[in-house]
Order: structure tokens, then sequence, then C-alpha cells
């Protein structure tokens, strides 16, 4: 049909064509808000891949320094241990020339 009533002239078909090129959403066509909009979507999307990108490589920073700080030295440890059980054997020692002097002592007084 046409818009005149007459069938086969194609005026609505060549209205329907018209509407791709004519500007209807803020002075672009169809077509060009369609393509704008995409770009706009490809581009926040290539944003937040790279802030996301960019907040691992913070965090993995922050874990290794995390680490850095609160790891835990063997050899610090190995040369605590060694003092620790130098002081025990010291304490031991004590005690028991303490406890041999005090046999004698009670050996003497009694």
């Amino acid at each position: 049909m046409s818009s005149d009533g007459t069938s086969g002239n194609g005026d609505v078909a060549v209205t329907i064509a018209n509407i791709a090129n004519a500007q209807v959403v803020d002075g672009m066509t169809i077509s060009d808000s369609y393509n704008a909009l995409i770009s706009n979507i490809g581009s926040d999307k290539s944003a937040a891949d790279n802030s996301y990108q960019a907040d691992q490589l913070v965090s993995q920073q922050l874990t290794q320094r995390k680490e850095s700080v609160s790891g835990v030295s063997t050899d610090e440890e190995m040369s605590n241990i060694l003092q620790y059980q130098k002081s025990y054997e010291a304490s031991a020692k004590i005690i028991t020339i303490a406890n041999s002097m005090l046999d004698t002592l009670l050996t003497l007084v009694s």
C-alpha cells in the first residue's frame, strides 16, 4: 500500500528507508546513536578492565608488603632459640649448684 492508497508505488517503503537517515535522537540518526552507544559501552568496559587490573596490582603489592613486614626470619628465630637454650642451661647449673650448697649446709648443721 502507498500513502495515497494505490498499490505498488512504494511510498511507504521509501518513508521507512528514510527513517534510517532521519535525525531523531539529539540531532543524530538512529544508526549514529546506536554506534555511539556501543562505542560508549566498549570504552566503559575497557576503563573498568583497566581499573580492575590496577586494583589487582595494588592488592598484590600490599600483600607483598604485609608479608615482608610480618614474615619470619628463620636465621633470627634460630639465633633466639640458641640464646634461650643457653639461658636455660645456665639457670639449670645455678639451681644445681644452689642445691648442692644447700645439701652441704644441711649436712654440716645436722
